[in-house]
């Protein structure tokens, strides 16, 4: 693997690290504040309006979760087909250096031909 692939692959798996960590803390903070209020007493009404609090903020956590797994399958597919890309790009920088060195090679031997026909043809003057 060429260090530019593992430098990107480094760079993204540092940057999807922060996001999960920043997500994570905020889910962290919402279950402290749960927690803090489900310790109060609560009358009919008001633990009603609580249990329905408690419950959006689960289903937002939860979507929380699912919208960070998805992310994380994108970043991993993103990172394979930029590998892939990477990967093709080496393959024609290859082929580029392949062909320059045919056509330096081709120009050395169309210099000794040429030196051979110009011997040649001074032979032959009138």
């Amino acid at each position: 693997m060429k260090i530019q692939t593992k430098l990107l692959a480094w760079i993204l798996s540092g940057m999807l690290a922060v996001y999960l960590l920043s997500f994570l803390f905020q889910q962290s903070r919402n279950i402290k504040e749960i927690s803090a209020f489900s310790s109060k007493s609560m009358s009919g009404e008001e633990g009603m309006q609580w249990q329905r609090v408690v419950a959006r903020n689960i289903a937002a956590a939860a979507i929380g979760v699912r919208d960070a797994n998805v992310r994380i399958a994108q970043t991993a597919t993103v990172s394979k087909s930029m590998a892939h890309d990477l990967t093709g790009v080496n393959a024609a920088v290859a082929e580029i250096r392949q062909g320059g060195e045919n056509v330096q090679t081709s120009t050395v031997e169309l210099s000794r031909v040429a030196e051979q026909l110009k011997a040649t043809s001074d032979r032959f003057k009138v």
